[in-house]
């Protein structure tokens, strides 16, 4: 359930940064967006697995449930325009942009090869998510604070590439850059 409400919440996220930055400013808030992710999942993982190990699974569940509460309560009080609210919330318009995406993608052939390789990496390492309970326990020998650990270490990885992004913005072989990364991953 979590992945699926993920796939909705990220891109409706994501598709809110150009309405609050001007367009010269995109890159970095879209670096600064990434950072900020790498920096909750980094302590959140890791403080979630302190949290389990020291207080149990229960009071662990409940004081997550709590937080999301409260975020959830605090998007009550945000508001802002959205450029395209006369268009109506047809699912014309949801289909016609998305379309519209594809043939961008399309046309950007560094662009779709990015996306296939991302989608590439994610079907590969998808299954590695599954093990991290058993490699925490019987690689690392550390149970939940371990397994908390190596999440951490994945928001590590997106923390170093979003300020990788901000810092360098363009730079010469972008497609080697990307491919010697992949490979750290392991």
């Amino acid at each position: 359930a979590s992945a699926i409400l993920t796939a909705f919440h990220r891109p409706a996220l994501q598709s809110s940064i150009p309405n609050l930055v001007k367009k010269e400013q995109l890159t970095r808030a879209n670096s600064l967006y990434q950072i900020s992710r790498g920096v909750s999942g980094m302590i959140g993982l890791l403080l979630g697995g302190l949290l389990v190990g020291f207080l149990g699974p229960a009071p662990t569940f409940v004081l997550d449930g709590a937080t999301f509460a409260l975020a959830g309560l605090s998007l009550c009080f945000v508001a802002f325009s959205s450029p395209r609210s006369g268009e109506g919330s047809d699912w014309r318009i949801v289909l016609k942009d998305t379309a519209h995406g594809f043939r961008f993608l399309a046309s950007r052939h560094e662009l779709l090869g990015l996306v296939l390789l991302i989608a590439m990496i994610n079907f590969l390492l998808a299954p590695a998510h599954v093990l991290f309970p058993l490699m925490s326990q019987n690689v690392f020998g550390t149970g939940p604070e371990g397994f908390g650990s190596l999440y951490a270490a994945l928001s590590a990885g997106m923390l170093a590439g979003g300020f990788l992004t901000a810092i360098l913005k363009r730079f010469r072989r972008q497609g080697l850059t990307i491919l010697f990364c992949v490979l750290l991953i392991g």
